[in-house]
């Protein structure tokens, strides 16, 4: 997650917050702070096992199988993915 409001993680962890989902939402970034009042996370490993459903992924493309395996090690069970940069895999993007 950034801490600039622009970006789309800040996005999409805001209005999880602002909707009143009442389950647990874990923010992880490159570097561990604190975003909207959340503690964040450096990495998905640090989320505890089971106690995230969905991973919302918003990281370049080269980083992202790494990421969903790691998640799905943890119990993570599915991932909206909105990263950029697949249309350099070829024709079918």
């Amino acid at each position: 997650v950034s801490a600039h409001p622009g970006k789309f993680g800040f996005v999409a962890l805001h209005n999880i917050l602002a909707c009143g989902y009442a389950g647990p939402v874990f923010a992880v970034g490159r570097e561990e702070g604190t975003v909207l009042d959340r503690p964040v996370l450096a990495s998905v490993d640090a989320v505890p096992d089971g106690a995230a459903e969905l991973l919302v992924l918003c990281t370049p493309v080269a980083a992202n199988a790494e990421i969903v395996r790691s998640a799905a090690a943890r119990g993570v069970r599915a991932v909206f993915c909105a990263a950029g940069g697949y249309s350099e895999a070829g024709p079918d993007g």
